[in-house]
């Protein structure tokens, strides 16, 4: 018998934080995933498909849960999966058109271009374009629906004859075989800086911004756009600036017609000041949602919040973290190279830096580690808060320079 469990639609490594049933208010954790083995478990894992939603509510009702703390998903195909248990234990929830929108990113651009948020080149595409229909820029190639950056390809405008084999791989990524192609705004150089935005929106209209990272892509991989840090509430980033981005945000929250859910945006800010969206999704994200946004809220707590108003509370709006804190999402990200002596980033950073999790799995002495092509491939995290004067991204990069040098030569 399941008193009040909190159910998880993945196993993904990075849901290790949501494991704590203390924190979450939950007697049990129950974890859905495909797989037989899926490295995050809970007290209990039903071997399942996340997207089969009614075989998940079947299980449910055969074994007299009665109710439940909540439902919580890393991917977007998880989301109407995760709306539809809501809805069966009397939860608020988003209406079924706005998930869809939000999950299929030429739908959300299209939205964002009719109220006037999205000015940039960006059209689906069924089958593959002549080129002399897209601009003469460099393009950015991706799947319409799809997770964790797989699939996408920069095209530079004098490497044209790229694209075809571009628009295939992300063509065959696809759940839907649409592919967008979109002007691409160079993030490298300090011509243009990519944030990733969480959000929390209530039933009443409000929407919070609990957190704005500046994001840093692998600099081993110049084509495919592989994120390994995001710096929430960074130093180098003015207050005037990240309320100028949190605003934005909450417009495009909006107006996809979201509300009662999660927001995770990618946006681009860009040399002139003008603000670029490319994704949007309705559900959180691993160590984001369970750690790095509560330690730049405290005393609040994301998720409780979030499942508090999915039973019906009112929020504020606006930026809420708090200015003198910082949270960092730190990926390893040391390029092709072996192994050669066995560390980690924290033994080269001040000790006014915390850590929170971590994987190091791939950091032992003759591991060949590999350029990463999408998320998945990336080497082991550093989940990291401190005082914002003392986490700075200065900090950071010349720790993670040090340690590099010391782990390969």
């Amino acid at each position: 018998m399941f008193e009040n469990p909190l159910i998880l639609l993945g196993g993904n490594p990075l849901f290790l934080g949501m494991l704590n049933r203390e924190k979450f208010h939950a007697k049990e954790i129950i974890v859905f995933d495909w797989s037989e083995d899926p490295p995050v478990k809970g007290d209990l894992h039903i071997q399942c498909d996340i997207k089969d939603s009614e075989r998940i509510l079947d299980w449910l009702e055969k074994n007299h849960v009665k109710q439940i703390r909540g439902a919580l998903t890393m991917t977007d195909v998880g989301v109407p999966t995760q709306r539809k248990i809501h809805e069966r234990y009397g939860f608020l929830v988003p209406t079924e058109q706005s998930i869809t929108d939000a999950m299929i990113k030429g739908r959300a651009q299209s939205i964002w271009r009719k109220a006037g948020l999205l000015t940039r080149f960006s059209k689906t595409f069924e089958s593959i374009p002549p080129i002399d229909q897209l601009p003469d820029k460099d393009l950015i190639v991706k799947p319409n629906f799809s997770n964790g950056s797989n699939g996408i390809t920069i095209i530079r405008k004098d490497s044209r004859d790229e694209f075809k084999s571009a628009f295939d791989l992300a063509q065959k990524i696809s759940w839907e075989h649409k592919v967008i192609v979109e002007e691409f705004i160079e993030t490298r150089g300090g011509q243009a800086t990519e944030f990733v935005v969480d959000m929390l929106g209530d039933s009443f209209g409000n929407v919070e911004v609990w957190g704005i990272a500046k994001k840093y892509n692998s600099k081993f991989n110049p084509h495919n756009g592989i994120g390994v840090k995001n710096h929430y509430n960074p130093a180098d980033v003015s207050d005037s600036t990240l309320e100028k981005i949190a605003n934005r945000a909450v417009e495009l929250y909006k107006a996809i017609g979201v509300h009662t859910s999660f927001g995770d945006m990618d946006l681009i800010l860009d040399s002139s000041g003008e603000i670029h969206p490319l994704d949007f999704g309705t559900r959180t994200s691993g160590f984001i949602g369970s750690d790095l946004l509560d330690e730049i809220n405290p005393p609040r707590i994301f998720v409780n919040e979030y499942l508090d108003v999915i039973r019906g509370k009112r929020i504020g709006n606006g930026y809420t973290a708090r200015k003198e804190l910082s949270s960092i999402y730190f990926f390893y990200d040391l390029g092709d190279c072996i192994i050669k002596h066995e560390s980690n980033l924290m033994e080269f950073l001040p000790s006014t830096i915390k850590n929170l999790y971590y994987d190091r799995s791939a950091l032992k002495i003759g591991n060949h580690l590999r350029i990463p092509i999408k998320d998945v491939e990336r080497s082991g995290f550093e989940i990291m808060c401190g005082a914002r004067k003392d986490l700075t991204i200065e900090t950071i990069i010349d720790a993670e320079e040090r340690f590099a040098k010391f782990v390969t030569e």
